[in-house]
């Protein structure tokens, strides 16, 4: 970033950065901004900054990694019970899961029609 003093109350920002979108190469990118002393002051520097920061990706450096990447080491962290909140495991004897059929009779039938001849007929033992 360079900062140039001309006449009084007047300050001009000139910011460069190479910025590239992943895919493309990278193109120069060029921001200039003169800051005047008027009714705000100097409000508007931490946010002509903050938005530079932005602009040259510096806040947006870090890329989600995928598996094309490469292969990671594995981490693993202890499970957290409170995750589990108020759940109950239904024991197999309530009405609510136990099975209705006896033997190798199916519990669910599913038919799907596949194309103008044809159907699936699938089902759950």
């Amino acid at each position: 970033m360079t900062t140039k003093i001309s006449p009084p109350f007047t300050t001009f920002f000139t910011f460069t950065s190479p910025f590239s979108l992943s895919g493309f190469p990278a193109l120069p990118l060029s921001l200039s901004l003169s800051l005047t002393m008027g009714a705000l002051g100097w409000t508007w520097l931490p946010r002509i900054f903050a938005a530079l920061l932005l602009i040259s990706g510096g806040v947006f450096a870090a890329e989600i990694q995928t598996t094309l990447d490469g292969p990671f080491e594995p981490v693993t962290v202890p499970f957290d019970v409170a995750l589990r909140g108020h759940a109950v495991d239904l024991p197999p004897t309530d009405p609510r899961v136990v099975k209705r059929v006896g033997g190798l009779e199916p519990e669910q039938i599913s038919i799907s029609l596949s194309s103008e001849g044809a159907i699936w007929i699938t089902w759950i033992t």
